[in-house]
C-alpha cells in the first residue's frame, strides 16, 4: 500500500475516534433530521458534508431572531461594555461585575480558580457577562479578532468543562449559569453569524455543547409536584430553556420540554408570588424581576408554537405585583432595601411601571411612570398589601411628598429575607432620609453577612437585641384630611408582642406611637439610622439630628417614658450596591423592661428643609386615643384616633392662615411642597 494511502487511512481513522467526530455523532442523533430544510443534512455522506450542511442550514435559517436590535445598526457599546470587549481581547474577565476584571492566562485560560472568597464571583464567570460585549464590538467594527477571540474562548471552554470529572463538581455547572449560558450562547450566533471564523467545526462544538448543557439542565431542574421551596433560580432556569428550545426546534423534544416547563411556571407563580401581588421573599429588587418573567413566559409560548391556556389568576397576579412597585416605590424612584435588596438611582420605579404600560392599560400606572405629566392620580394616600405585609402612606403622588414604607411579614425565614418586622423607610422633598441597611454581600464574609441581617440594624424595636421573630398583622389603617395612620403588630417574642402605629401629621411629621407587651422583660430598644453625613446626638433631651451643609436633614425625638429613656449611639453601616459599604449614624432610645407591664416609645421625626429648624417639640398622650402634638410653640395639632372603629382624625388647634413672621417660615415650607 502506497504511503500517502497509509497516512490518509491512518488520518481518517484518527478523525473518526476525534472527539470532534464524537461530537458530531452526538449532535446528529439530538437533531430531528426530518425537519423541513435539513434534507441536505440527511443525504451528506461524509462527516464533512454534514458539517457544511449544518453550517449552511443554521447560518441562513431565520426561526427566531434572537438579537433585540437589527444586526445591521447594533447599538454603541456603553462604558462598561467597552471595557469589557477589551479586556476580552487580553483574556481578562468579569465574574461578579462588582469585582474588578481578572486576567484568567494566555494559552490557557483558567475556568477554575477564584481570586476572591465570594462563590459568586466563580459561579458568574461562567455567565460570560463579556460575549455580548465581544459580539457588539464586531458588528461595529467588523473586526476578526473579536470573532476569533469569541472562538477560541467558546472552544478552551467545552474543551475543558466538559470533561466528565468537571460536570460532577465543577461550580460553573450549577443550573442557575447553565440555564444562563443555553440562553446566550444562541444568541451569540447571530452576533457572528457572517464572520469566517465562525466555521462549521466552530458550529457543531456550540451546538453539541449546547445539547449537552441543556439535557444536563432538564435532568436536574426542579419538577411539580415541588419538593422545596421555589425562589427566582427555577423561574430563571425554565425561562432560559425555554428560550434555548425557541431558538432551536432541531432539537427532538424541545415542544414537549417547553411545555412541561409552562406547567412549572404556572405551578410556581402560586408559591413564589402571594395573593396581592408581593414575592415570598418580600425583597424588592428580586421582586422587579418576576412580573417581567411571568410575561416573558407568555411570550416563549408563542415563540414555541404553543397556544398555552394561562389561567386567569395568572395575569392578574402581574398586574398586581406591578401595582405593589408603584406603592412601595419611593416618591423618587428608589426602592425600599429590605432584605437582600439596593436602593437603586431616582426613577428606577417609573421606569419598571413604565414599562408594561402597553400590556395593562392602567391611568394610575402612567401617572407615576409619567411623574404626574399623563395618566390619573392615584386616589388614595394609603395602602397595605395585608399578605405580604408591606404598607405605605404619602402626603400626596408628587415627587417630593413626604412617603414612609413598613414591612410587617407572617412568613417563614427565607434566604433574601431578613428579621425586621415593623422596620421602615422614610423620604421627603425626593431625598430619602431613613432607608434600610441592605445586605453588602452573599458570601465569603460571614461576618459582614451575618452583621447585616440582624434585627437591631434596622429601623425596630428589639429586646436585648436579641432576633425577631416574623408574625405580623396588620390592625388597622385610615385616610383623613391631614392624617394618614397605620397600625400592625409583631409578635416578636414569644414573650413579648410589638405594636407599631405611625400617624403622617398634616404631610409634615411622622409620629410612631411603639407599644410593647408581654411578660418578657429586658433591655428595650428603638433602633434608627440616619443616611450616611453628619449627626448630632442630645443625650439630654432625646434628640437626634442630621447637620448635612446641603439637602434635607432629618430629627428625631422620642418622649420621655414611665421609666428612664435613653438615648445610646449604635454603630451603623449601609450597603447600596453589593460589596460596598459605608458608615452611617446609628442610635437607639432605650429604656428597662422590669416586669410584664407595657412599655412605650414615642416618637417625633420631621423631615426638614435647609432654611427649617425645630426648636421645641411637645407630644404627649391626652387621654385614651388622643395625642397632643406641639411644634416650635406654633403648630398645635390634637390626633384622635380610634382602633376598633378603624378611624382617625385631625385638628388644628392654630390658624394656618394667621400671618405673621412663623407663618411666613412655613410659607416658605410648603412652596417647597
Amino acid at each position: 500500500m502506497p504511503i500517502r494511502m497509509i497516512l490518509t487511512a491512518a488520518a481518517l481513522f484518527a478523525a473518526l475516534l476525534s472527539p470532534a467526530a464524537d461530537r458530531l455523532d452526538a449532535l446528529l442523533g439530538k437533531l430531528d433530521l426530518s425537519r423541513p430544510g435539513l434534507e441536505k443534512v440527511r443525504s451528506a455522506e461524509t462527516a464533512q458534508q454534514k458539517k457544511a450542511a449544518l453550517h449552511d442550514y443554521f447560518r441562513n435559517r431565520r426561526i427566531h431572531r434572537l438579537l433585540e436590535f437589527d444586526p445591521s445598526r447594533p447599538p454603541a457599546l456603553n462604558k462598561r461594555e467597552q471595557e469589557w470587549a477589551a479586556g476580552a481581547l487580553e483574556h481578562k474577565f468579569p465574574g461578579q461585575p462588582a469585582y474588578p476584571i481578572q486576567f484568567r492566562g494566555g494559552e490557557t485560560l483558567d475556568w477554575d480558580t477564584n481570586p476572591f472568597s465570594d462563590k459568586e464571583w466563580i459561579w458568574q464567570l461562567h455567565r460570560f457577562y463579556w460575549w455580548p460585549a465581544l459580539g457588539k464590538a464586531y458588528l461595529h467594527s467588523k473586526d476578526e479578532k473579536y470573532a476569533k477571540e469569541w472562538v477560541f474562548e467558546l472552544n478552551s471552554w467545552v474543551d475543558h468543562m466538559h470533561k466528565p470529572e468537571t460536570m460532577k463538581t465543577h461550580p460553573g455547572w450549577r443550573k442557575l449559569e447553565t440555564g444562563q449560558r443555553i440562553a446566550l450562547m444562541p444568541m451569540m450566533m447571530e452576533y457572528f453569524r457572517d464572520s469566517p471564523n465562525f466555521d462549521a467545526d466552530t458550529l457543531v462544538t456550540l451546538l453539541w455543547s449546547l445539547s449537552e448543557q441543556s439535557d444536563s439542565l432538564f435532568r436536574r431542574m426542579a419538577r411539580k409536584p415541588f419538593r422545596h421551596p421555589i425562589n427566582n433560580h427555577e423561574i430563571i432556569e425554565w425561562l432560559s430553556f425555554m428560550k434555548f428550545t425557541a431558538a432551536f426546534p432541531e432539537f427532538k423534544n424541545s415542544r414537549e420540554r417547553a411545555v412541561e416547563l409552562l406547567d412549572n411556571i404556572v405551578a410556581a407563580q402560586d408559591i413564589v408570588m402571594l395573593d396581592d401581588g408581593m414575592i415570598a421573599e418580600l425583597v424588592t429588587s428580586y421582586h422587579m424581576g418576576y412580573p417581567g418573567d411571568f410575561l416573558q413566559a407568555m411570550e416563549l409560548a408563542k415563540l414555541n408554537g404553543i397556544d398555552y391556556p394561562f389561567p386567569p389568576r395568572y395575569v392578574e397576579k402581574i398586574e398586581k405585583a406591578i401595582t405593589a412597585v408603584m406603592l412601595f416605590s419611593h416618591p423618587n424612584g428608589t426602592v425600599p432595601q429590605f432584605g437582600d435588596a439596593w436602593l437603586r438611582e431616582p426613577g428606577t420605579g417609573q421606569r419598571f411601571v413604565g414599562r408594561f404600560l402597553n400590556t395593562f392599560k392602567r391611568p394610575d400606572w402612567e401617572y407615576f411612570a409619567s411623574f404626574g405629566k399623563k395618566g390619573k392620580k392615584p386616589e388614595k394616600l394609603v395602602h397595605t398589601l395585608e399578605k405580604s405585609g408591606f404598607y405605605t402612606m404619602r402626603s400626596g403622588w408628587d415627587g417630593k411628598a413626604l412617603f414612609a414604607v413598613m414591612k410587617n411579614s407572617d412568613t417563614d425565614y427565607q434566604y433574601h429575607n431578613h428579621m425586621d418586622n415593623l422596620s421602615f423607610e422614610l423620604s421627603a422633598f425626593g431625598q430619602n432620609v431613613m432607608a434600610d441597611s441592605g445586605c453588602y454581600i452573599y458570601s465569603g464574609a460571614d461576618e459582614w453577612r451575618t452583621w447585616f441581617r440582624q434585627s437591631y440594624v434596622h429601623q425596630t424595636v428589639t429586646l436585648d437585641k436579641r432576633q425577631l421573630a416574623s408574625y405580623g398583622k396588620l390592625l388597622w389603617s385610615a385616610e383623613s384630611p391631614g392624617l394618614n395612620v397605620i397600625s400592625a403588630r409583631n409578635q416578636s417574642y414569644p414573650e413579648l408582642a410589638h405594636t407599631r402605629t405611625m400617624f403622617m401629621v398634616d404631610g409634615k411629621y411622622l409620629v410612631i406611637l411603639d407599644e410593647l407587651s408581654g411578660p418578657g422583660t429586658g433591655t428595650l430598644r428603638q433602633h434608627f439610622q440616619f443616611m450616611p453625613g453628619k449627626a448630632v446626638l442630645d443625650t439630654g433631651s432625646l434628640i437626634a439630628q442630621t447637620v448635612n451643609p446641603a439637602g434635607v436633614n432629618l430629627y428625631v425625638r422620642t418622649m420621655p417614658g414611665r421609666d428612664r429613656i435613653e438615648l445610646k449611639e449604635e454603630i451603623g453601616w449601609i450597603s447600596t450596591v453589593y460589596t460596598r459599604k459605608e458608615t452611617r449614624p446609628a442610635f437607639a432610645f432605650v429604656q428597662e423592661k422590669t416586669d410584664a407591664s407595657p412599655r412605650q416609645f414615642l416618637t417625633f421625626l420631621a423631615p426638614l428643609p435647609q432654611e427649617r429648624q425645630i426648636w421645641d417639640v411637645e407630644l404627649e398622650s391626652a387621654g385614651e386615643g388622643k395625642l397632643r402634638l406641639r411644634v416650635n410653640r406654633y403648630e398645635d395639632y390634637t390626633i384622635t384616633f380610634d382602633p376598633v372603629k378603624k378611624s382617625a382624625s385631625l385638628k388644628k388647634n392654630f390658624d394656618p392662615a394667621e400671618r405673621g413672621a412663623q407663618r411666613r417660615v412655613y410659607t416658605e415650607l410648603d412652596s417647597r411642597r
